[in-house]
């Protein structure tokens, strides 16, 4: 459905007086809603009446079970986000990205990495813009990543065409009931993939490497070792491995260069054969955790149709984020 159809005279309350929220309520209001904001400092009965509205817009920092525990039981009312919303009506491929640590990096290197090859991309979620700012403007052409916490996963029921999803530990379990609930919420961008995506997974680590049963898009895998399928070091060296006929299926139609570069990689057509990426040394961003952000971007990257040339271009210039581990100065070889 149209977007100014679905919303238009519809009765919307937004959850939540942040940021996101208020771009929420901006972004509705332009498409035709009757939008009301509801915020925690309006008072402890601010939830009250929930069900007089046609639609309810979750902000990332209000739990779902808080906003189902205020409605009347068997209210129908439908509970959505920002980022279900840009879900439903993105025009073009999504690469989504999660993980306790690293996402925002990776991300970063895959948005490079995309601009570097000529894609009209976009990099959204708790990096870059806020989705709702962008969406607008999309195409079919476009590609759009986006760093996804479990605050926005927690209730989405579309997964992006590339999923990757990085090192995943306990954390915000002030927030989510325990470490299960969190994992789940994490899952949900691997949970609806079709066969036509890519899921990219860390092999080594437990959370993440244990997702694979719920998946139905091809699964690539990262690790520090070797693997039948994905991006691992191998004397000092990132490699690729199996992975020259899934690039080509990936739904944003590839550069000429790409497509001629990546081929150009392997040798006959085995979909084990080994390509050589670049050596570690040669990798700007510096300290060994960021390998594994860089094994998971590059796997991304690749399958984007991004080529060879592109992706160690980026690394070998790609400093990282600001605030993050960085060389401030060399004091006495130290």
């Amino acid at each position: 459905m149209n977007k100014k159809l679905r919303f238009k005279n519809k009765k919307i309350a937004v959850i939540g007086a942040g940021v996101e929220g208020l771009l929420s309520a901006k972004w509705l209001k332009e498409h035709g809603a009757l939008i009301t904001v509801l915020d925690q400092k309006d008072g402890k009965d601010y939830l009250k009446n929930l069900d007089k509205y046609d639609l309810i817009v979750r902000s990332p920092g209000v739990k779902l079970s808080t906003i189902r525990e205020a409605f009347r039981q068997g209210s129908k009312v439908e509970i959505t986000s920002q980022t279900k919303l840009f879900f439903d009506f993105c025009p073009c491929p999504i690469i989504g990205v999660t993980g306790t640590k690293g996402k925002g990096t990776t991300a970063s290197l895959i948005y490079e990495m995309l601009k570097k090859e000529g894609y009209n991309a976009y990099l959204g979620g708790n990096i870059g813009q806020p989705p709702l700012e962008f969406l607008d403007k999309l195409s079919t052409q476009a590609i759009v990543v986006l760093e996804l916490s479990s605050f926005q996963l927690q209730d989405l029921t579309k997964s992006p065409h590339i999923a990757v999803f990085l090192m995943t530990t306990s954390e915000h379990l002030d927030y989510h009931e325990d470490i299960n609930e969190y994992v789940s919420a994490k899952r949900n961008l691997l949970r609806f993939q079709t066969a036509s995506d890519f899921a990219i997974l860390n092999k080594d680590y437990p959370a993440s490497r244990e997702s694979d049963t719920e998946i139905k898009g091809k699964v690539f895998w990262v690790s520090r070792e070797g693997i039948a399928e994905g991006c691992f070091v191998r004397g000092k060296k990132i490699i690729v491995r199996g992975a020259e006929v899934a690039h080509k299926n990936f739904l944003v139609p590839h550069s000429q260069t790409a497509r001629h570069a990546n081929s150009e990689n392997f040798v006959g057509s085995s979909r084990t054969k080994d390509i050589e990426i670049i050596g570690i040394k040669d990798i700007l961003l510096p300290g060994a955790h960021n390998l594994e952000n860089v094994r998971a971007a590059v796997m991304a990257a690749f399958l984007a149709g991004v080529s060879k040339q592109n992706i160690v271009s980026v690394l070998k210039t790609f400093k990282g984020l600001e605030h993050r581990l960085e060389l401030v100065r060399e004091v006495g070889g130290v």
